[in-house]
């Protein structure tokens, strides 16, 4: 019989940036317990090295601004999974930045990943995954969509629907 353990129950948006802030050195297992609203909330902090399962909850109305690097999950090393999860109604602008922006070490996994772009007027290395940063890390992805409403016309061509870019020899 396998068991797991979850860490935290994340219910609120303050819950998911205090698990940003942490997970990425303490790992572990975290889930949703229920829908995240973030107007007016600016994501911060990273995630990596541990297991998000969204329980079917969405992230809703995420807006990633950023001139020079970001995204909601931030950058993610060690072995990651995030699952479950839909992210609706979520907004790109500025530079270099994606849902994940960079992956530095190890393999990232989405599985049963939904994302709804409402509106993308970002300008770089953009995509669900903006960057592959290492040799050794990958991307593995199992029954994931991504849909885009609206994408300027004048995107780099760093841009993506998944993945912005990916160093010599990354694995997708």
């Amino acid at each position: 019989t396998k068991v797991k353990v979850v860490e935290y129950v994340i219910t609120t948006v303050e819950g998911m940036e205090a698990v940003k802030a942490t997970a990425q050195t303490a790992g572990g297992i975290y889930e949703l317990g229920a829908n995240l609203d973030y107007t007016g909330v600016t994501p911060a902090g990273s995630f990596g090295n541990a297991i998000l399962d969204g329980c079917g909850y969405a992230i809703n109305n995420v807006t990633i601004s950023a001139s020079n690097g970001g995204g909601f999950f931030g950058n993610s090393s060690g072995a990651t999974t995030i699952k479950n999860l839909s992210f609706v109604n979520a907004v790109m602008n500025g530079g270099n930045h994606g849902l994940i922006y960079d992956i530095t070490s190890d393999a990232t996994t989405f599985d049963n990943v939904f994302v709804h772009v409402a509106n993308d007027t970002a300008t770089g290395h953009h995509g669900v995954v903006a960057r592959i940063l290492n040799t050794n890390a990958g991307v593995i992805m199992n029954n994931c969509v991504v849909y885009y409403e609206n994408r300027s016309s004048s995107l780099s061509s760093g841009a993506g629907a998944l993945f912005g870019w990916g160093q010599n020899n990354s694995s997708l």
